[in-house]
């Protein structure tokens, strides 16, 4: 009960959960490296589910993106596709 509690009050994934998320997303592998400025923000009283924006560096260059990600059990789940940002 107590992991459980410690990871429903987490309200943004790390790094490398993200990494791991958004590469099953996409699937493409996803290198850390290659993410910045990632910021989670909480929705709801719940905090298991976070609205996050990043940049991703693709092809040499560093574009915005946004999406959904939902804490399911002990994984973090990204919902549908990343969202370019302008």
């Amino acid at each position: 009960m107590y992991l459980s509690l410690a990871l429903f009050l987490q309200a943004a994934p790390s790094g490398g959960e993200f990494a791991a998320a958004l590469a099953v997303v996409t699937r493409k592998p996803v290198a850390v490296e290659d993410l910045r400025g990632l910021t989670c923000r909480a929705r709801g009283r719940a905090k298991a589910e976070s609205l996050c924006t990043w940049q991703w560096k693709q092809n040499g260059h560093w574009r915005r993106y946004s999406i959904t990600a939902v804490m399911d059990n002990h994984n973090w789940l990204l919902v549908d596709a990343p969202a370019p940002r302008e």
